[in-house]
């Protein structure tokens, strides 16, 4: 009786791991943001590396080095060159903590490279961004079956503004 119980528990134990997440040998390596400045149009360091102070961005205080009222996001994909026959899409969304001033969604049927190991940069440019907090995600989910998630990443840009 205790081998039978231990051995459905093992089963049990085995099955919930594989089916927690699926497998792809394509994944998010990284997120990156960058603040867009309206003088020039150039962009800041990765506002996700070291600390970057996000307090009033759009007039250009904190470490922002001009106004900024726009923010590049990069999602970058790779994928170590193994075939595995899957064909991952990239969802991204962000949303402000407001829920109205950002609200972004984009399911990008994207064709990522099948075959050797690559990089690919796929980037979303969010507008009205610089006082509120924006909550990130991007998924690699399955093409034909959205529910089938490979992998998630979740982000939060800490804008915030005040006197």
């Amino acid at each position: 009786m205790r081998k039978t119980i231990l051995l459905l528990i093992i089963i049990l134990a085995v099955s919930t791991m594989i089916s927690a997440q699926a497998k792809s040998s394509h994944k998010i390596s990284e997120v990156r943001a960058h603040l867009v400045y309206e003088e020039n149009g150039e962009l800041s360091r990765d506002i996700f590396k070291s600390d970057f102070a996000l307090w009033n961005v759009i007039i250009g205080e904190g470490d922002a080095e001009g106004h900024s009222s726009s923010t590049l996001v990069y999602v970058i994909v790779e994928t170590d060159g193994k075939e595995i026959k899957t064909d991952p899409v990239l969802q991204f969304s962000a949303v402000s903590e407001d829920g109205k001033r950002v609200k972004y969604q984009k399911n990008l049927t994207y064709y990522f490279p099948t075959e050797g190991a690559s990089k690919t940069f796929v980037p979303f440019l969010l507008h009205d961004t610089g006082c509120q907090k924006i909550k990130l995600t991007a998924k690699l989910v399955e093409n034909k079956t959205p529910a089938k998630i490979y992998q998630t990443v979740k982000k939060e840009i800490l804008f915030a503004c005040g006197e």
